[in-house]
């Protein structure tokens, strides 16, 4: 029983980090795009 819980809980607990990576990942090329097309309207 506690080897479940714990195999349940790292597999929960890893698909939050992978989605939370996705993210922040997705959000980080987002802002790039916008200073990298700022910096060109500027030069």
């Amino acid at each position: 029983m506690p080897y479940n819980f714990i195999c349940y809980s790292w597999c929960k607990n890893n698909f939050i980090l992978s989605s939370l990576r996705s993210t922040f990942s997705f959000i980080y090329l987002n802002v790039s795009l916008i200073v990298i097309s700022g910096s060109s309207i500027q030069a």
